[in-house]
């Protein structure tokens, strides 16, 4: 956010590794842990900051994805597991970082749209000071 990623990453390429090292078929937020749907969203979301986004297995996220998402709607956290309000959200934000067409395109520094992202510049009482 403050463009300074650069200088708080010690190591970019071990960073990249321990992100890709995360996928599964969905990615899991720690080693030997589950895939989780909202780690869609915080994974994909530090890889597109990193510009490394296509390093991921989108059909496999997809199809992860789309096992935890119940048949009433709503996403779960797990497969088979009962679908919240938050994992909703992060699988959805998840999907929208993978350009699914049905979704606005993500800002994921921020995880709001680039619509609102764009709203808020041209509102923003500090930003028409400059």
């Amino acid at each position: 956010m403050l463009n300074k990623l650069d200088e708080g990453l010690l190591s970019k390429e071990k960073t990249l590794f321990w992100l890709i090292s995360r996928q599964e078929s969905g990615f899991q937020g720690r080693a030997n842990k589950p895939p989780d749907t909202c780690y869609s969203f915080w994974i994909g979301a530090s890889l597109k900051i990193l510009d490394k986004l296509e390093l991921i297995n989108y059909e496999q996220n997809h199809n992860f994805l789309m096992q935890t998402q119940a048949k009433f709607g709503g996403f779960a956290k797990l497969i088979d597991n009962y679908p919240d309000v938050m994992h909703t959200y992060l699988g959805i934000a998840g999907l929208s970082l993978m350009n699914e067409p049905r979704f606005l395109e993500l800002d994921p520094a921020i995880n709001i749209s680039k619509k609102a992202k764009e709203n808020l510049l041209n509102n923003c009482a500090f930003h028409k000071q400059k």
